[in-house]
């Protein structure tokens, strides 16, 4: 097995289907797990996205602060939406809402609406109501 591989970005798809950061760490993998991998694309795999999710509830929460009622969804959601999410912990994180935010007038237009005098109050309007709120524009509605 490879001892050491160089941290070069450049990416492969093995014949496992899975992606590589380059072929060096595939042939490691390969000899690690004893199975016969090779390059099938000098490119990265391409996606393929679970068509759907056994409805489990066992939830998680990703790196992109949201909640999943699942593995499977958080990895749908990095799928679908092609960004890197990843499982940031299991159960629903415990969010402390800010108790009060600075009287700073920006204002901004909230998705549901309405104006908020500034990003803290958004951001705790949003985490008392359990739902993200995003901001549609800055200034009033």
């Amino acid at each position: 097995c490879p001892r050491r591989c160089p941290k070069k970005l450049m990416p492969v798809c093995g014949s496992d289907g899975k992606t590589y950061n380059n072929e060096c760490l595939m042939r490691a993998a390969s000899c690690k797990a004893n199975k016969n991998i090779t390059v099938s694309s000098y490119f990265p795999c391409p996606c393929v996205c679970p068509p759907k999710c056994e409805k489990v509830y066992d939830p998680v929460y990703g790196s992109d602060g949201k909640n999943y009622d699942n593995e499977c969804e958080l990895k749908r959601a990095a799928c679908t939406t092609n960004k890197r999410i990843i499982l940031a912990g299991r159960g629903r994180p415990v969010c402390e809402c800010p108790s009060r935010c600075l009287p700073d007038k920006e204002p901004v237009c909230g998705a549901d609406g309405k104006t908020y005098r500034n990003l803290c109050e958004i951001r705790k309007a949003s985490c008392e109501a359990g739902t993200e709120i995003t901001v549609a524009n800055k200034g009033v509605c």
